[in-house]
């Protein structure tokens, strides 16, 4: 069955259909709508992976037949088949609008397809519905968000993506006796006023560049889906973005919903007060597993590279014990993600240049691939990604790089 996600091209042949037998494209169109009604009509394959690779071919043949059907507007038009001037322009903008459309999707496709696939994975749903209800959306929004900000040079707000991960956690609700805002904090396992809990990006807005799309091997990192947040109280945000805390799987990270929890690499940090009613230390959430209110989880991808982040920088600042508390690489497996989730030969050059030590080689293993298919890697990007890379990590580390909820997330007013 078709997906829904865009009209069908075919009906914007029915303004001129009556002409089509006396144009030069008529062969052409008829075999095009033959192909793409095939393609679209047909059952959708179940498999994450066949289906995104289904939807491409289906977006190219309809991308075909919408150009194929403006060359037959502009033809009828020259030949005087379509003597209306308002008609004729009227037939050329829909068909393309709908072309930019469907290239738009088609061009996301293409360059997130490693993404994408990942996301309908986590989501174990039927790979139509899951691309229909939850990953077609997020792909409009960031292609809208996509345009903006090329047009405008600006990121999103932190209130904004504070939003984006409320609503996708569920994590915002009123209070009916006192109608006041809150928010869940996922690490404490409670709602508390929302001033008081953070939106942590998992992986920091401040390494978006293309050096990181590299190392994820991706067009866009998307730093500002909603799969790239946690919520938390202020005060475990920050000793997360410190790099006191890591978020480790929780047992098997092909689990459905996947569970994980949080662990405390620096252990002279347990006297730290996370809360006082109840008095809470962060002793106290050593190796608890996170809660939260609905099935929709981070991604694995954003995660593992936080994950491997903490651990080089409790390596460079040589917190006793860490290496003991965190689970061991083989936990990140997943029978549904072999070809990992970052790029394997920057990973390891990662962390020589910044801890001069090696990762876990399991970890590494489980977790990286060492190129995408087909190949996309190259020798000067290989060389240059760490150094970049290495470079962001030392400044976020020594506190040099601004925090990412510099600009109040629970401030609504807009510039």
């Amino acid at each position: 069955m078709s997906t829904g996600c865009t009209p069908p091209p075919r009906s914007l042949s029915l303004n001129f259909e009556r002409y089509l037998y006396t144009l030069e494209t008529a062969d052409q169109i008829h075999e095009l709508k033959r192909k793409a009604s095939e393609l679209t009509n047909q059952e959708s394959p179940r498999r994450p992976s066949r289906f995104v690779e289904w939807r491409v071919l289906c977006l190219k043949s309809e991308i075909d037949l919408v150009e194929k059907l403006k060359e037959a507007a502009s033809e009828s038009y020259d030949k005087g088949l379509i003597k209306d001037e308002k008609l004729f322009k009227k037939l050329k903008g829909e068909a393309e609008k709908t072309q930019e459309k469907l290239e738009s999707e088609y061009a996301r496709l293409l360059g997130e397809k490693k993404f994408i696939q990942e996301d309908l994975e986590d989501n174990l749903l039927i790979a139509e519905e899951g691309y229909n209800h939850e990953l077609y959306q997020s792909l409009q929004n960031a292609s809208r968000g996509g345009q903006k900000s090329m047009k405008r040079k600006k990121a999103m707000k932190q209130v904004d993506f504070g939003n984006l991960i409320g609503k996708y956690l569920d994590s915002e609700m009123i209070d009916p006796q006192t109608n006041t805002k809150m928010r869940w904090c996922c690490v404490l396992g409670k709602s508390e006023l929302a001033n008081d809990i953070k939106c942590a990006h998992i992986i920091p807005k401040s390494f978006a560049n293309k050096e990181l799309d590299y190392m994820l091997g991706t067009n866009d990192a998307a730093l500002e889906s909603q799969r790239n947040g946690l919520m938390m109280r202020s005060t475990i945000e920050e000793a997360f973005d410190d790099g006191y805390i890591a978020i480790v799987p929780d047992g098997s990270v092909s689990a459905t919903p996947t569970e994980w929890k949080a662990v405390v690499l620096d252990e002279s940090k347990f006297k730290n007060q996370v809360h006082s009613n109840p008095w809470t230390i962060l002793k106290d959430i050593d190796g608890r597993r996170l809660s939260f209110r609905n099935d929709n989880r981070p991604a694995r991808r954003y995660l593992y590279f936080r994950y491997t982040m903490a651990w080089i920088h409790a390596d460079t600042r040589q917190f006793p014990g860490f290496k003991s508390k965190v689970p061991r690489g083989w936990i990140w497996a997943s029978p549904n993600k072999p070809d990992g989730y970052l790029r394997g030969s920057v990973l390891r050059s990662l962390a020589r240049r910044i801890a001069d030590a090696d990762l876990p080689e399991e970890l590494i293993e489980v977790g990286s691939f060492e190129d995408t298919n087909p190949p996309t890697g190259n020798e000067v990007m290989d060389e240059l990604v760490p150094i970049t890379i290495a470079a962001h990590i030392k400044k976020k580390i020594s506190g040099e790089l601004p925090k990412d909820d510099e600009d109040n997330d629970n401030n609504d007013d807009e510039e």
